[in-house]
C-alpha cells in the first residue's frame, strides 16, 4: 500500500514511526503512569526511602533463608511495599532485589505466574540504567520463569487429553472422523 501522504492516527505516512521506537514510548508512558513511579510523597527525604530499601533487603534475605510457611504470600505482600518506593531510589539495587524475589517465586514452585512482573520490571530498569550483568541475569530468570509457565501449560493441556503440538492437531484433523 503506497503513501498518499494522508495523515494516519496523528502521524502522516511519511512520519510513521520504527516499531522499536513506539515499543520504546510506549514502555516510557507506562512506566511515567504508574502511580509508584518516581514520586516522592511530600514530607519523604531521599534517605528515609534508603532506609526503607535496606529494611526491605534485610527482611527479605530473612525470610530466604529460612522461608515462612508460606512464602508467596510474604513476597506477594513484600512487593506490594516495594512498590511504595520511588524508581529513582538506588535502581540497580531495586534490580537485584526483583531478581530475587522472581527467583524465589521460580524455586518455591506455586504462583509461578507471580514472577513474571517482578522479572520484566527488572529486566526493564537493567536495561534503562545500562547494567548489563543485571540485564543478563533477569532476562535469565525471566526465560526460566516463562519456560516453566509453558511447561506449566502443557502438562495442564496433556493431562486434559489435548496436545499442544502442531504435529499432533495435524495428525488428529487427518483422521476421517468416525460416526
Amino acid at each position: 500500500m503506497a503513501c498518499t501522504g494522508r495523515t494516519v492516527k496523528a502521524f502522516r505516512c511519511s512520519e510513521i514511526p520504527s516499531y522499536w521506537s513506539l515499543i520504546s514510548r510506549r514502555l516510557r508512558a507506562e512506566s511515567a503512569s504508574l502511580p509508584f513511579a518516581d514520586q516522592n510523597p511530600v514530607g519523604f527525604s531521599m534517605d528515609e526511602f534508603d532506609a526503607q530499601l535496606d529494611a526491605l533487603e534485610q527482611e527479605l534475605r530473612q525470610n530466604i533463608a529460612s522461608p515462612p510457611a508460606d512464602l508467596p504470600a510474604f513476597l506477594d505482600d513484600w512487593l506490594r511495599r516495594l512498590r511504595g518506593i520511588p524508581f529513582s531510589v538506588l535502581p540497580n539495587r531495586r534490580v537485584g532485589l526483583l531478581i530475587d524475589v522472581a527467583s524465589q517465586y521460580y524455586l518455591h514452585g506455586q504462583r509461578i505466574f507471580n514472577a513474571v512482573e517482578p522479572i520484566a520490571l527488572a529486566a526493564m530498569l537493567a536495561e534503562q540504567q545500562g547494567e548489563q550483568a543485571l540485564l543478563r541475569r533477569a532476562l535469565s530468570v525471566q526465560g526460566l520463569s516463562l519456560r516453566r509457565r509453558e511447561t506449566h501449560r502443557m502438562r495442564c493441556a496433556h493431562s486434559s487429553g489435548r496436545s499442544t503440538s502442531p504435529r499432533t492437531w495435524a495428525t488428529h484433523m487427518e483422521r476421517p472422523r468416525h460416526g
